[in-house]
Order: C-alpha cells, then structure tokens, then sequence
C-alpha cells in the first residue's frame, strides 16, 4: 500500500489525500478528505471511472475502483494524461476563479455553472465542495440556449483566469512546447481525446494559453 499526498496551488489552499494499491486491471484508490481551506472539510469516496459520469459516493470506509493509468514514458513531446505529476492541468484541480463576479473551487466548478443562466442553480453549484459534484450538478442544470456556441470562450476565459496565478503559471510554462493531450477512458472527444479519437479542444485552450503566457 502506497500513501500520496498531492498539495493543491496555491499551499494551503486546498489538498487531498489518496492510499493506492495496484491489483489486474484495476487501481483501488480510497479518497481520504478535500480541503479547501476556510474551515470546510470532507471526507468522500467514489466508486466509478475517474472524471467519468458513473461516479457513485460510498461510504467514507469504503475504496473506489478506477482504471491503472498509464505509466509515464520518455515521449518529451506530448502530455498525453491531465494525471499524476499533470493533475494540474485538469479542470478539476483545485484554483479559484470567478464567473459573473462569484468565485468558484475550481475551473470545472464555474464551467458547470456558466451553462445555466438561473442564479440559484449556479449557487448551488457553488456550494459544493467537490469538482465532482459539481459536474454532476451541471448536467441537471437549465441549460443555456446559446450554450454551444459560448461554451469554447467560456472555457477559455476560466483558463487564463486559473494560469494567471502562481505556481500554476509556471508549471504551464514548464511544459514547454509539448502537447497537451486530454486523454480520457470516459468517451469524451469534444473537451478531449479517447481511443485516439477527438478535438482535443482542452489540450488546444491550454496550449493557447500557454502560448500568451510565453509572450508576455
């Protein structure tokens, strides 16, 4: 059994633990307690697909089941995972950002919300702790009739927004010239890429990103 710790940015912020134990096919994985800071702490566990819609809350003692991710290899021109040591790249890691004047978790917490026009629906999503949660909420939401033509800018903004603050700046710059990949198990080939198949259009954002930071 291995023990991770993975700080959130910026220190203090925000962290999580994991205990982990490889088995075939499989990584059972128990989430011990997110904290965000300002008091508010909780202990979750899930049993599903990591960033997957079949995600089931169990009890606290409970371990969740999710795929073994692939090792990382010598490849020095793609990152091809937002996981492991590029966790930050995910939407779901831990930055504060605002949408409309409010501020959010974490970038999946105000995407979610920018879907809906309805003030208490995005309060909602607020409140919740978790990008997971939040996620879920978002698929429940009044969506939005320009929705799919907003949704791109939107997720740009928040973006900036997340890489505009240290440390994350410099680890998006410390990627270099690679390519950033979403790569993904749960069939998501708008945002990402699954099977080798999809726009990739997160991967894309942050690469655009990364190019504005570069030139400032």
């Amino acid at each position: 059994m291995k023990t991770y710790r993975t700080p959130c940015d910026p220190p203090g912020d925000g962290f999580y633990w994991t205990t982990s134990r490889s088995v075939p096919d499989f990584q059972v994985v128990k989430v011990d307690r997110y904290d965000y800071g300002e008091g508010k702490k909780v202990e979750v566990n899930y049993i599903g697909t990591d960033e997957a819609d079949d995600w089931k809350q169990v009890d606290p003692d409970v371990v969740f089941i999710g795929p073994i991710w692939p090792p990382e290899t010598d490849d020095e021109r793609a990152i091809e995972t937002f996981w492991g040591p590029h966790r930050f790249l995910s939407n779901f890691h831990p930055a504060d950002v605002t949408l409309d004047g409010d501020r959010y978790r974490t970038v999946e917490h105000a995407y979610q919300a920018a879907k809906t026009l309805d003030d208490t629906e995005r309060a909602d999503i607020r409140a919740v702790l978790t990008p997971r949660e939040a996620k879920a909420l978002g698929q429940r939401v009044t969506l939005r009739q320009d929705w799919d033509y907003v949704k791109v800018n939107a997720m740009l903004d928040l973006l900036r927004q997340k890489f505009r603050q240290e440390p994350l700046k410099g680890r998006l710059l410390a990627t270099g010239d690679k390519r950033l990949i979403e790569g993904n198990t749960w069939g998501d080939t708008f945002w990402g890429v699954c099977d080798g198949v999809g726009e990739n259009w997160l991967g894309r954002l942050l690469m655009q990103v990364r190019g504005e930071l570069q030139k400032q």
